[in-house]
């Protein structure tokens, strides 16, 4: 942050000696933002709705250099999700934007919403996969790897929900988590998919097409949200519909340049999302190997995704209880500044909601460790 925007978060919230302070947070939710794979705008406002509350969109756009216009969509984005909600300011037609309660709040909320979601795409899957159970798509080109792909992944939805369910649990309970016996007994689906020794592109029938493409943009609104420039989100539903994809196949299909699917590849993998293997050989050119991408299971690709998440959180620690330290030593002169409370109760409740965090993680890498295993 620049002295000229230094200035304009000083006029409105804090005092100019707690702007560092705030730098630091600001920054970790950039970084969080871009493992999450969350819009720049709503990386860039949330912080300040998180801390300070209470906040109209003209000093979020003063604060975020936004246009009024995604200001005002990205809010409204944030409060169809529950996350976010505005107040009007009496005798007014102003109204003020807060993420409402804690920090702690805030993650349930998000952890619920997520929750939702995953029902939402476990009862569309279950709807689309008894279509494709009708007598007119059975003999179709493409039906039954579909149907087995959507059933696979319902069984893994389901499985990731209770893991969602453990997630709320954790940060009710100090006691460290250990896998159930419901998790337990599915321990196989978390398990990568054994790969066959060919690979072979199938072209679905267009009916089938027609199916699997209302399946990806749904998936590219609830699961995957579509965020633009983000290839990933656009990429990640088709290992949803199909199980082995090159980048021909994947530009094939998505109809995206090799450009984009690269990038979104690279970025699917980075968070553990998907892997490749290189000695597959194809049905049409069985001499040469080629690169295949696949996911490996989709409940453990989001627990491994999840796991890069509270790795950064984790990273944020030591400098979080430094700041919490300093502000401490410094209380008699900052106390009484404009934004020391909003500032150091954000810092002392992250640090206490951490604990529960490293609570939760000990349980993914436990989950993670077993699913690898051999």
């Amino acid at each position: 942050m620049d002295k000229e925007e230094q200035k304009k978060v000083q006029d409105i919230l804090m005092d100019k000696k707690l702007v560092p302070y705030f730098d630091q947070i600001f920054q970790f939710y950039q970084d969080l933002g871009k493992i999450k794979g969350t819009s720049k705008k709503i990386s860039a406002i949330t912080p300040y709705l998180m801390i300070f509350q209470d906040i109209t969109q003209k000093d979020l756009k003063t604060l975020s250099g936004y246009s009024l216009a995604n200001i005002s969509n990205t809010l409204n984005m944030l409060q169809n999700l529950n996350i976010v909600e505005k107040i009007r300011i009496p005798n007014t037609h102003t109204y003020q934007y807060k993420i409402p309660g804690k920090f702690e709040d805030s993650i349930k909320q998000s952890i619920i919403m997520t929750h939702k979601y995953v029902e939402s795409t476990i009862q569309f899957l279950h709807h689309k996969n008894n279509k494709l159970s009708k007598p007119e798509f059975n003999s179709l080109r493409g039906s039954k790897e579909i149907k087995n792909q959507l059933s696979s992944n319902i069984l893994q939805l389901k499985l990731i929900n209770q893991v969602l369910d453990e997630f709320l649990i954790s940060l009710e309970e100090e006691n460290p988590l250990k896998v159930n016996n419901s998790l337990e007994k599915n321990f196989e689906l978390f398990k990568p998919k054994i790969l066959p020794s060919e690979y072979q592109f199938i072209e679905y029938d267009n009916k089938i097409k027609l199916i699997e493409l209302d399946i990806i943009k749904f998936l590219q609104k609830t699961l995957f949200q579509r965020i633009k420039g983000a290839s990933k989100s656009l990429l990640m539903p088709y290992f949803i519909t199909r199980f082995l994809l090159t980048q021909k196949d994947l530009k094939k299909v998505s109809g995206l340049s090799i450009g984009q699917i690269s990038d979104g590849l690279n970025e699917l993998m980075n968070s553990g999302m998907i892997s490749f293997v290189i000695n597959l050989v194809s049905s049409s050119n069985s001499n040469r190997p080629i690169k295949v991408y696949y996911m490996r299971s989709l409940s453990l690709s989001i627990i491994v995704r999840l796991r890069h998440i509270f790795d950064r959180i984790f990273e944020s620690k030591a400098n979080f209880i430094e700041m919490k330290e300093e502000l401490d030593s410094e209380k008699l002169k900052l106390h009484n500044l404009l934004g020391y409370k909003e500032i150091y109760n954000y810092i002392t409740e992250f640090i206490n909601l951490i604990k529960k965090y490293e609570n939760f993680n000990k349980f993914l890498q436990q989950i993670e460790r077993i699913a690898i295993s051999p």
